[in-house]
């Protein structure tokens, strides 16, 4: 059985943050380490971090289990991502004129088993109960075969410069969503069938 068959998806709870914080720097150190040098991972991690608990209190924060542990996270929001205030180009992002995925993080030793995927199908179909018609997301370099596979297309390079002056570089991406669903499926996840599904 497949580890996408087994695993249970949620709401994260502020319970959850912790947690959550240890697995995705976790993520990054791992599953980016080939694309990023390590001072600026952990330039990144330490400046900008990895997630903005406001998502968790907005409701619009997943996680998948897997016997119980989180083992991937991902969610959405509307408000502009505070990694922005870092960026060179200073393009801005349309805050609540749009819908920014978030976060989508897979614990390392689950990596490539199709839980980032799981996890993106869960937030595009919020944003899309949402009333959104197109989902937005910055790629870090490693992710970007990932969201290429997703439908997702590169629209101009991303450049964080960092209170220590170092560079970290992403690629902004975006995706039309299909129809937005029937009101009242973005606050309950048995409304999917994802709940138990995935």
């Amino acid at each position: 059985m497949r580890v996408t068959d087994r695993v249970r998806a949620r709401r994260a709870t502020k319970a959850d943050a912790a947690i959550l914080k240890n697995l995705q720097e976790a993520s990054l150190r791992v599953l980016a380490a080939e694309a990023y040098d390590r001072a600026a991972l952990e330039s990144f991690i330490r400046h900008a971090g990895t997630m903005d608990g406001a998502l968790i209190e907005d409701g619009t924060f997943f996680v998948l289990e897997l016997g119980g542990e989180i083992v991937a996270c991902g969610g959405w929001t509307s408000r502009a991502p505070s990694y922005e205030a870092f960026s060179l180009e200073n393009a801005g992002n349309a805050g609540a004129n749009r819908a920014t995925v978030r976060s989508i993080y897979v614990d390392p030793g689950f990596a490539r088993q199709g839980l980032g995927t799981r996890v993106m199908q869960l937030v595009e179909r919020d944003i899309a109960a949402a009333a959104y018609e197109e989902s937005h997301l910055t790629a870090t370099l490693n992710a970007m075969p990932l969201y290429g596979r997703l439908g997702y297309r590169p629209s101009r390079i991303v450049r964080l410069e960092l209170p220590d002056r170092r560079v970290f570089t992403g690629v902004a991406m975006s995706k039309p969503l299909a129809a937005p669903l029937a009101a009242g499926t973005s606050s309950d996840l048995r409304t999917s069938g994802l709940e138990t599904a995935l």
